[in-house]
């Protein structure tokens, strides 16, 4: 929908600090088990004339290991760049992956990259949690025993369509429609990228900081969200004279109807 210039190179990464000891080989044989466990990594993306279309592939999906001797910050930089924009939404791979070994002997570095698409910050846990279990079993020769599949991402898809068609999310259409037929930001310059941002930092005292996380909530029956979306409503009508404007929240996690 955001029509971005590079749509393959939108990935959240990690750095992991890692034991002089990994072994690259069973690395990449538990690397070879995360797929399999976790749906979303086997996604691939095709833009159609109707809009963009996700299936699973139903090829064996290998995540690629580079592994190579090095410390300095400049390679290492430049390295995970490489990687980063080597995914492919389409083709794949979604996931790459990198071990840098130190040749004096010290700690190793591990770098994992995968697709904005696949991935959130709060998946990153139970797929790092699969990970290392993956390879201590591996690595030990035992066989392979990952903790019991969530949900498929279909069973979601499809629990979502089902909802959709309820009568109670039916009758809430023409509120929504009325929320996205408002007021909208006016263009402006650039890309709209995460590499355009600005950041601005504020903290609050204890006082104000428990008020706003208790308070609000008993006081006006909403939640913190809700104070932060009308204090930056606010802000937008006291600096640009706007009556209004059409924003959009990323949330975590399912939504618990489901």
């Amino acid at each position: 929908d955001q029509d971005l210039a590079q749509p393959h190179h939108w990935n959240q990464s990690l750095w992991l600090q890692v034991p002089v000891a990994l072994d690259p080989d069973s690395l990449r044989q538990a690397l070879g088990t995360l797929p399999a466990q976790h749906d979303a990594l086997r996604l691939r993306f095709r833009h159609t004339p109707s809009g963009w279309l996700a299936e699973f592939t139903t090829k064996v999906v290998e995540i690629p290991l580079h592994v190579e001797a090095v410390t300095d910050e400049a390679t290492l930089a430049a390295r995970a760049a490489e990687l980063e924009t080597a995914l492919d939404l389409g083709a794949g791979p979604g996931m790459r992956a990198a071990l840098f070994v130190d040749p004096a002997g010290g700690p190793g570095k591990l770098f994992l990259t995968i697709h904005h698409l696949a991935v959130d910050g709060v998946s990153w846990r139970p797929l790092l949690e699969d990970l290392e279990t993956a390879y201590e079993q591996l690595h030990q020769g035992q066989p392979l025993n990952l903790p019991a599949k969530s949900s498929s991402f279909k069973a979601w898809a499809e629990g979502l369509l089902t909802l959709a068609r309820t009568d109670a999310i039916q009758q809430e259409w023409p509120f929504w429609q009325a929320q996205l037929a408002g007021p909208r930001l006016t263009a402006m310059s650039g890309h709209g990228t995460i590499g355009e941002t600005k950041h601005q930092h504020r903290a609050l005292d204890a006082e104000r900081t428990s008020a706003f996380l208790h308070e609000i909530g008993s006081r006006y029956n909403s939640n913190a969200n809700d104070a932060l979306l009308a204090a930056l409503s606010l802000a937008f009508a006291h600096e640009l004279d706007w009556p209004g404007f059409t924003g959009m929240v990323e949330g975590h996690g399912r939504e618990e109807q489901l």
